[in-house]
């Protein structure tokens, strides 16, 4: 493809490429913690809490570019944040004030039923997102074209995961791994194509982001209709403030900006 459109693939630039190398270190750390988010969480909590990202990429983007935030979109970033710790606690404080309220899913692979874990789980993948918010500002920085970034990307997945690899057990067999090629890797392979494309094709990137909700729709009609579980009310109240949040957020610019 590269040859074909006439796109360098030398990186010429120091700068350039310590942006990169930041940006999939960030990128990868999040994955870390949303591969296992999938083993602990319910799905459509999974990708809320991913959808938090919007927000840290507005705090980042003023931090580091010094985007203005105006007052409106300083009340949406506050209603996430609530909406997001109604999200992270909703198991915990239905733990403790509604104790009689069971969780029931037919997904075997949970590795904890702890309200508490959960609860500290959910934190740290937060602080996960907020890495990939902060990989995803860095992007604008590092000018680097789309085959640049992923193929520092997948390096950076490629060696990560070596690291990690002994310290898990695999059970994985050669079909799994094929499936897995098509039902995942290609899938994601195309989508960071056009995501990163998007990116370095527009300044505002919280706009972007708004599509991720689709994901908790997504992931409720897994956890209701494939695993059978009951949605926890509190954290379902959490994941509409974080949408309105993040709409409030992204669609409350100022005209000059």
């Amino acid at each position: 493809m590269c040859r074909l459109y006439g796109t360098p693939i030398d990186m010429k630039n120091p700068s350039n490429f310590r942006y990169l190398v930041l940006r999939a270190s960030m990128m990868t750390i999040h994955s870390f913690f949303f591969a296992l988010s999938m083993f602990i969480l319910p799905l459509p909590i999974v990708h809320t809490i991913n959808c938090t990202g919007t927000l840290f990429i507005f705090l980042i983007d003023y931090l580091l570019n010094n985007v203005k935030i105006n007052s409106k979109q300083s009340v949406g970033i506050f209603i996430g944040i609530i909406g997001a710790m109604l999200t992270t606690n909703g198991s915990l404080i239905s733990h403790y004030f509604f104790a009689d309220e069971d969780t029931k899913t037919d997904f075997a692979n949970y590795i904890t039923h702890d309200p508490l874990i959960i609860t500290l789980f959910s934190f740290l993948f937060m602080a996960g997102v907020a890495c990939w918010a902060l990989g995803i500002v860095v992007t604008k920085r590092a000018h680097s074209n789309t085959f640049l970034i992923n193929y520092t990307l997948g390096f950076a997945f490629i060696a990560y995961g070596g690291l990690s690899y002994p310290f898990f057990e695999n059970k994985c067999t050669k079909m799994d791994l094929v499936i897995g090629i098509f039902t995942l890797g290609i899938p994601l392979i195309i989508g960071q194509w056009f995501y990163i494309g998007s990116l370095t094709m527009t300044k505002n990137t919280g706009v972007l982001n708004m599509m991720n909700f689709v994901t908790i729709i997504i992931g409720y009609l897994f956890s209701i209709f494939r695993y059978h579980e009951s949605p926890n009310w509190i954290a379902t109240s959490g994941v509409v403030l974080v949408f309105i949040g993040v709409y409030k957020t992204i669609f409350n610019k100022d005209q000059h900006n």
